[in-house]
């Protein structure tokens, strides 16, 4: 790994750590616990920008090792609530280590239709659930 890539993740882990011991994220804390207490007085907001990343992520990436450019990513990621969206989502005090699983859940593969751009980059996404109502209108033209 690079000098500059080191040093880009140092400072974004710094950051983010700053980040998350602010006054704006521990009230954030507190507005979720409330929340999950059932005892909020608003709605929290979490926008999951995930199939739009490439457009928010992606521009501020600068590490040039594939590796550390996930890290950056992730660390990116873990900020973008507060910074950019100034969602309600918390920017959490340590680094998550990430792991790839899959199951199938009570052996059913639930299938999903991805729209994609002619690049490749995915707009949205529609899931095929395995319990409908043929006569919702959300199920109809579905088919099995």
């Amino acid at each position: 790994m690079e000098k500059n890539d080191i040093g880009r993740l140092r400072s974004l882990a710094a950051h983010q750590a700053e980040l998350a011991a602010s006054d704006k994220n521990l009230e954030r804390i507190a507005l979720w616990k409330q929340h999950n207490m059932c005892r909020g007085e608003r709605p929290v907001i979490h926008i999951e920008e995930w199939t739009f990343s490439h457009q928010v992520i992606e521009p501020q990436l600068q590490c040039q090792d594939s590796f550390a450019r996930g890290l950056e990513r992730t660390l990116l990621h873990n900020c973008i609530g507060l910074e950019v969206f100034d969602d309600d989502r918390v920017v959490p005090p340590y680094f998550q280590l990430a792991y790839d699983t899959h199951f199938a859940l009570f052996g059913h593969r639930i299938r999903q239709d991805v729209l994609r751009q002619e690049d490749g980059t995915e707009l949205g996404h529609r899931f095929e659930h395995i319990i409908s109502d043929p006569n919702s209108p959300y199920t109809k033209g579905l088919s099995r």
